[in-house]
């Protein structure tokens, strides 16, 4: 199996989990900096991912989160 697609499927255990992630958490959680490539793969497999800006220490970033609905 390709690296990509180890990353993608433990990306998509993450969501399935229950996890949010950010792109600092995919780091460590599934060894990638690519969350928002690996996003838009999921979302074009139909799963309902969420995300959202958010603010810490003045930086910005986005977290994402498997919709449960």
């Amino acid at each position: 199996m390709k690296q990509q697609e180890t990353n993608l499927s433990k990306v998509r255990q993450a969501f399935k989990n229950g996890l949010r992630l950010t792109v600092v958490s995919a780091i460590s959680i599934c060894n990638t900096s690519e969350l928002r490539v690996y996003v838009t793969q999921l979302i074009r497999e139909g799963l309902d991912i969420k995300s959202e800006w958010r603010e810490n220490n003045g930086k910005r970033f986005k977290l994402y989160w498997l919709s449960k609905e």
